[in-house]
């Protein structure tokens, strides 16, 4: 499950029908119980500030761009009040 938290990072960003698609390609085209979401918002909270440390050590010239994308999972999960993102809907 854990490997999901890359389409919130990555992939939606590109492609958001694409990103559904994995998902619920994953699941036979059904839709994922609760479980899985609760686990994906986990994994996506939990990289909320590991990759701008990353970031700032590796790449700083790039913190714009992952900032984005941080605050682009944030604002899809609503700051994480919500469990699934609000492109799956």
């Amino acid at each position: 499950m854990h490997e999901f938290l890359k389409i919130g990072i990555f992939s939606r960003g590109v492609s958001i029908p694409f990103s559904i698609g994995q998902i619920r390609g994953y699941f036979n085209n059904n839709e994922p119980d609760e479980e899985f979401w609760r686990l994906y918002s986990l994994y996506l909270a939990m990289c909320v500030f590991s990759p701008v440390v990353w970031t700032l050590k590796a790449i700083p010239n790039n913190m714009n761009e992952m900032l984005d994308k941080v605050y682009m999972y944030l604002e899809d999960h609503d700051y994480f009040d919500r469990l699934k993102p609000k492109w799956f809907e």
